[in-house]
């Protein structure tokens, strides 16, 4: 289910959506693709890891798996400055893995 940004119009990122749930790896295969082209756009920037025990550079991030047991990558808006995150517990599975804006 999806939730849409409910926030000023951002030319840069309007277009993306607030809330994505992923249920699968090919779901999280496919996210991690279309963050990865935002990223090369320049419509978002990656974060440098806050905490490197479980957060890894971004662009170290393969779009196939395997991948680590835990993802956790933030990003924020090249214009406006919105937050956005990228969080998945790759080895239990979660109900929570995603894309979440605001954060």
């Amino acid at each position: 289910m999806f939730e849409f940004l409910k926030r000023k119009k951002c030319e840069q990122c309007s277009h993306l959506q607030c809330k994505i749930l992923v249920k699968n790896p090919k779901a999280l295969s496919t996210l991690i693709e279309q963050i990865k082209s935002e990223v090369t756009t320049g419509n978002i920037i990656s974060l440098p890891p806050v905490d490197k025990g479980r957060e890894r550079e971004f662009n170290t991030l393969s779009t196939l798996p395997p991948w680590p047991d835990f993802i956790l990558n933030r990003f924020y808006c090249s214009n406006c400055k919105t937050h956005f995150k990228l969080y998945a517990d790759t080895y239990h599975g979660n109900s929570k893995n995603g894309w979440y804006c605001g954060t």
